[in-house]
């Protein structure tokens, strides 16, 4: 099926771009290859119409639909008519008669090119299928931008048209019989510089803008020129405010971000805040501002259901939490059971997370962020950065910390208490076995360090 809705994509790319590009550009280009191709197209899109389209399976209201009744009563309910509409060859039946029976004169295409009309409503199909893709890519990549990317083919796609259709009328009337038309000189011109120029032009004309020819001079320039903007004014307007809604939404929470920020800064120079104090005040804001972001984020994913929120946390944690010496063989389920007892806690910078000799009941795992492991004296020993952890000798010992954790950035972490983790291993026999023959070990380690002093 995959393969199927690539074949279509091409037919209706093929439809909504090649055909009016030869059309416009090479009115009088006769082929029998491209005849075939045009032929090929529409026998895709009737196959599409009257065979697979009504036996695509879907999703309706959360449930897959693969009955054929069903679906084939939804499909001829919704888009049947559209792919009729799109796919009937009148088009490419009076293409095959014109080319062996009639002679090449520009009005015939000119006819073609009307009959062709109908299929231009694909560009609703083209724009559906985008936003599938926009839906199916909004795991790996911010889905505005590429509902921003399917607007830009939709202006893409009408100045092509309408530029398309002016070279075809300027080749009908004559080029430079007035200065409506493309002039003289452009008859002689390039392809590309032909098709260039008719971009321009239509994406002038239907912006209001200055096209660089002449106003029209008769009724069915007048006509051409009217219905151009009418049709510009319509679509650009619809594409313009959907443009702006995604640019609005994109931009929107870091607008107000930065006017949150702006009222501190003028606040802060107001009351004459040493530079010192207010840098970091600055900093505290900048990391608070975009945690709560995180919040809002996190608000929508509450929403999902508990397996599938700990199928995420599992994703997001079994990494971490794997490497962890005495967690390192767990099986996937007690695993499972452990990430879903971890409790985010974010620290400040130069914050003492614990100290030396406290008594200490919860190890850490550092998502973001820095610390700094201090000796009993204060000494520096390493600088742990994210994907690291410490503390986890508090949960099998005595419970006494051996050195000093200090904060050097804003860290956000996770705890494992070692409360948690024995109500996880009470459940398990044998990895509570594992758990109290390590703890035992290390308990016994620190008494003979004690025993020594």
């Amino acid at each position: 099926m995959r393969a199927w809705k690539g074949v279509l994509f091409a037919c209706w790319a093929h439809v909504l771009f090649i055909v009016p590009f030869k059309t416009g550009l090479l009115p009088t280009y006769r082929s029998e290859v491209f005849i075939l191709l045009d032929l090929l197209c529409d026998i895709i899109l009737v196959v599409n119409t009257f065979i697979m389209a009504p036996r695509i399976q879907t999703t309706i209201e959360g449930e897959l639909v693969t009955d054929y009744e069903e679906l084939r009563t939804r499909y001829y309910a919704t888009k049947f008519y559209l792919d009729v509409t799109c796919s009937l060859p009148i088009d490419t039946v009076f293409e095959i008669y014109a080319y062996y029976f009639l002679p090449q004169d520009l009005s015939v295409e000119l006819y073609l090119s009307i009959l062709r009309l109908p299929k231009a409503l694909l560009f609703v199909r083209l724009l559906e299928s985008l936003n599938h893709v926009a839906v199916k890519l909004s795991t790996h990549i911010n889905s505005a931008y590429i509902r921003i990317f399917s607007q830009l083919i939709l202006i893409y796609m009408v100045t092509h048209w309408v530029g398309c259709a002016w070279v075809l009328y300027s080749h009908y009337y004559g080029f430079g019989s007035d200065e409506f038309v493309m002039s003289k000189e452009w008859e002689k011109r390039s392809l590309f510089a032909q098709y260039e120029y008719a971009l321009f032009w239509g994406l002038r004309q239907m912006t209001g803008g200055d096209t660089g020819t002449g106003a029209p001079e008769n009724r069915s320039e007048r006509v051409f020129a009217v219905f151009i903007s009418l049709a510009g004014l319509t679509v650009y307007a619809s594409i313009i405010s959907s443009l702006a809604a995604i640019v609005q939404h994109v931009t929107e929470e870091q607008n107000n971000i930065q006017d949150k920020l702006e009222n501190l800064h003028n606040y802060l120079r107001r009351k004459q805040i040493p530079n010192n104090l207010r840098s970091r005040i600055t900093k505290y804001m900048e990391y608070k501002l975009y945690h709560e972001q995180d919040n809002q984020e996190r608000e929508v994913f509450d929403e999902l259901p508990e397996s599938l929120k700990a199928d995420v946390i599992l994703h997001m944690n079994k990494s971490l939490v794997a490497k962890v010496p005495f967690l390192t063989g767990c099986s996937e389920k007690i695993m499972h059971e452990l990430i879903l007892k971890l409790k985010p806690t974010v620290f400040a910078p130069n914050e003492y997370i614990f100290r030396a000799t406290e008594v200490g009941h919860t190890m850490y795992f550092i998502c973001k962020g820095q610390v700094e492991i201090l000796s009993p004296e204060g000494d520096s020993i390493v600088t742990l950065g994210s994907g690291s952890f410490f503390g986890e000798m508090a949960l099998l010992g005595n419970g006494l910390r051996s050195a000093t954790v200090k904060s050097l950035t804003f860290c956000d972490t996770l705890q494992l208490s070692k409360e948690d983790l024995f109500a996880v291993a009470e459940h398990n026999g044998s990895f509570y076995k594992e758990l109290e023959e390590t703890a035992e070990k290390r308990r016994k380690e620190e008494s003979m360090k004690i025993g020594k002093c």
